[in-house]
């Protein structure tokens, strides 16, 4: 018998539910700036954002993300969060391509992985 391969899962910190880490976003505080992390390998505590419209549009809080990164004595600030939805929603809405199916003539949203 082969080995299972074993998914690890994480909370998204806006809707608080599960998901398979590959498939969620992880942010991390780095000098008092909240940034991406698109390789998930930043030294420090991170949170994860599902790469949904409706997570990304509700993610603009700040008190939620220090209390998720446990940031001590160190806040961020609002321009720094709302910068970073910015460009997270650009990169969702840029990631879904309408994909024909041939021979229907049906047009299918795809997701590709970011």
């Amino acid at each position: 018998m082969g080995a299972r391969l074993r998914t690890i899962e994480r909370t998204c910190c806006i809707c608080r539910s599960k998901g398979d880490k590959r498939t969620l976003i992880r942010l991390v505080a780095q000098g008092g700036v909240l940034v991406i992390d698109d390789h998930q390998r930043f030294p420090g505590r991170g949170g994860y954002v599902h790469a949904t419209i409706e997570c990304l549009s509700r993610m603009g809080q700040q008190q939620r993300w220090e209390r998720a990164l446990r940031l001590k004595g160190a806040s961020l600030e609002a321009s720094q969060v709302s910068r970073v939805v910015m460009e997270l929603m650009t990169r969702v809405r840029g990631s879904v391509a309408p994909s024909e199916d041939r021979g229907s003539g049906k047009v299918h949203s795809r997701k590709i992985r970011l």
